[in-house]
């Protein structure tokens, strides 16, 4: 019986109010004289039961479509079907009471929703009585303890307001809102002395008015005297005095201590920071500031496996707080060999797969000069495998930034590379070229965390210029003048507390600037293969080998074996719905779609696909695994058939 009930029970959670659950009990005997029970369940269900009236008895303050809205905008994915959902109807009481309450109704009760089904029709109607009770007013609101220009100012922010139904939910809040005000007003030491007392909100016999009699002590402003620093023992108090932003006879206010303890914390070099005033019985008070320095040096050493670069070993070496200005330099490194050679090209799938490295040297100081700017410069050289051939590469750049806000960054970068290409499959891509850049970006980031965010988006826009001016190379036929621009867009869209629309653009033109031709009808330059737009990284659609999305069907080659003369595009859409199943695992479906193109943009030629994602969060990102299938397979220049799908291991990029 217990049986029974509990599978009717669950049955009704989800709509289905008729079913009917038999079980039956069968018995045997095994070869060794054991009795086996065996327990048969029969279950007869009918189709959902829909609600097809919501009505409201009892509201006047309310309409019938204020409360039927309400209804809906809260309800469960059931509710929202008109499917029965008792569960919901139940929670939704609670939530009309509290609307009602809002609204200054404190007396006022909802009983439990009626269902009534009528059998003739097979309808159901759901009805919620209400009783409104009457409403309290507020009928004074006072705060005493400070200017009257202030208290008039400070009660035209809260919600209770004279006049208006007395709201005891938001009167909590309201408190807190004076309480910030004046702390921010100057009056850092200003506390409410009557939280706790039963006369801060005074009722009349009927219930239908309230007093309201805030009691502050507000105190003199304070002022700032002095900056007294504790616990530095490398780092210099110019640095923290540069980031907590307090002069001597600066106005101290709640939201400038937060902000100094902030931007002490987001230095990374202390494990713990405390700001506060010293004394509150004067207009002038000195700042004491405590900060516990980390361990300035880390080393690394992180071993992995890519799907696309094999085994992969990476090691870093950081060294923060040089000069006590905090100064940071690294070295990273990263060593891999592929197992798999499918993304080079058919000629080169026999070769020998090379050791792979990618080390850079980096020197990063904030506040240069005592400006607002930030340094950033970086040696690097690497060895990398490409579709057509392998390069050498040898990097020196600078890079400046400025952040005009929290959000909102731009920079500089210029930039020296020393390109090397071997093993080329077409003697035009073997050789050496320089490429000397300059590239201003941009960069908005509204996003509520930078790894795995569930809400707000980032946009980033960047426009590379690779000029002799910039001591790129030129002479006949090996001149490099190009600009490359790249927006990219990431949009996140919480849908409920558990799951969330992530959805990613990224568009990119790139033109040839030496694009002239000699007596001989040979053009000036071209843009270095090693610079042409390719989907990798971050631009990859998922279940495309790399061979199958750089592949241009036009020319029956990948791009890399195409000299881009005049323009290039690059494309790239992702939709991905993610389910939060707990905090540190996350499931999604992805639609991915994208392309490069040569000369000509063509919409309808975007390669496409979809797939399942399974993320495991981690503190430096995502750890994805990702399957998607295409859309539309093709056949490659061989006439064979692509590959139904392909699965992507990697740390989240997106």
């Amino acid at each position: 019986e217990n049986l029974k009930s509990i599978i009717e029970e669950k049955y009704k959670t989800l709509g289905y109010s008729f079913t009917n659950a038999q079980i039956s009990i069968k018995k045997n005997i095994g070869r060794n004289g054991d009795i086996n029970y065996y327990y048969y369940v029969d279950i007869s269900v009918n189709k959902r039961v829909k609600f097809n009236e919501l009505l409201f008895v009892g509201n006047n303050y309310f309409s019938n479509k204020e409360l039927r809205d309400f209804f809906f905008t809260e309800a469960s994915e059931q509710a929202a079907s008109n499917i029965l959902d008792q569960k919901y109807f139940s929670s939704f009481s609670a939530l009309l009471k509290e609307k009602y309450i809002k609204a200054g109704f404190l007396s006022a009760t909802i009983d439990k929703p009626v269902t009534f089904y009528d059998y003739s029709t097979e309808k159901m109607s759901v009805t919620f009585r209400i009783r409104e009770g009457s409403k309290t007013k507020v009928e004074s609101f006072k705060i005493l303890g400070i200017p009257f220009d202030q208290e008039k100012l400070l009660k035209n922010k809260l919600t209770n307001k004279i006049g208006l139904g007395f709201n005891p939910i938001a009167f909590q809040d309201d408190l807190k809102l004076i309480n910030n005000y004046l702390k921010d007003s100057g009056y850092y030491f200003s506390k409410i002395l009557n939280t706790k007392s039963l006369g801060i909100v005074e009722y009349n016999s009927d219930d239908t008015m309230v007093k309201i009699n805030i009691e502050v002590e507000a105190g003199p402003k304070i002022y700032v005297d002095d900056i007294i620093i504790i616990g530095n023992q490398k780092t210099r108090k110019k640095l923290i005095l540069r980031e907590v932003k307090l002069e001597p006879g600066a106005l101290v206010t709640s939201s400038k201590i937060e902000h100094a303890q902030a931007n002490l914390l987001a230095l990374g070099i202390f494990s713990s920071v405390q700001i506060k005033p010293v004394t509150q019985n004067s207009t002038k008070t000195d700042i004491l500031v405590f900060v516990r320095e980390k361990d300035f040096g880390l080393v690394e050493f992180s071993p992995g496996l890519r799907t696309d670069l094999g085994f992969k070993v990476g090691a870093n070496i950081n060294y923060k707080n040089l000069d006590g200005m905090n100064k940071r330099v690294s070295f990273n490194s990263v060593i891999n060999r592929r197992f798999d050679l499918t993304d080079l090209a058919e000629e080169r799938k026999d070769s020998k797969s090379l050791i792979e490295f990618d080390s850079s040297l980096n020197f990063l100081e904030d506040k240069i000069f005592n400006s607002e700017f930030d340094l950033r410069l970086s040696l690097s050289k690497s060895r990398k495998r490409f579709y057509a051939y392998d390069v050498d590469l040898q990097r020196a750049a600078y890079t400046v930034s400025y952040d005009f806000t929290r959000w909102f960054n731009i920079s500089f970068r210029q930039q020296i590379e020393s390109v090397s290409q071997f093993n080329a499959i077409q003697d035009s891509n073997h050789g050496h070229f320089q490429i000397g850049s300059f590239t201003p970006a941009l960069k908005i980031d509204l996003r509520n965390r930078s790894i795995n965010p569930t809400s707000g988006a980032e946009f980033t826009l960047s426009s590379e210029y690779a000029t002799p001016l910039f001591f790129s190379q030129s002479g006949s036929g090996s001149t490099i003048n190009y600009y490359k621009l790249v927006n990219r867009n990431k949009f996140y869209i919480p849908v409920t507390d558990h799951s969330v629309v992530a959805i990613s653009t990224s568009y990119g033109i790139q033109e040839n600037y030496a694009n002239n031709r000699n007596d001989n009808n040979e053009v000036e330059g071209y843009i270095p293969p090693i610079r042409v737009f390719r989907l990798s990284g971050s631009d990859i659609i998922r279940g495309f080998e790399d061979t199958e999305m750089n592949y241009l069907a036009d020319e029956g080659k990948d791009i890399s074996e195409v000299e881009i003369t005049n323009r290039a595009y690059m494309v790239n859409f992702k939709l991905e719905p993610r389910f939060y199943l707990s905090d540190t695992t996350v499931f999604g479906v992805f639609y991915d779609a994208g392309r490069v193109f040569v000369n000509d943009f063509e919409a309808d030629e975007l390669r496409s696909s979809v797939g399942l994602s399974f993320k495991l969060v981690t503190p430096v990102g995502t750890l994805d695994f990702d399957y998607g299938i295409k859309t539309l397979r093709k056949r490659d220049s061989n006439g064979n058939l692509e590959n139904p799908g392909k699965l992507h291991v990697s740390i989240g990029f997106f």
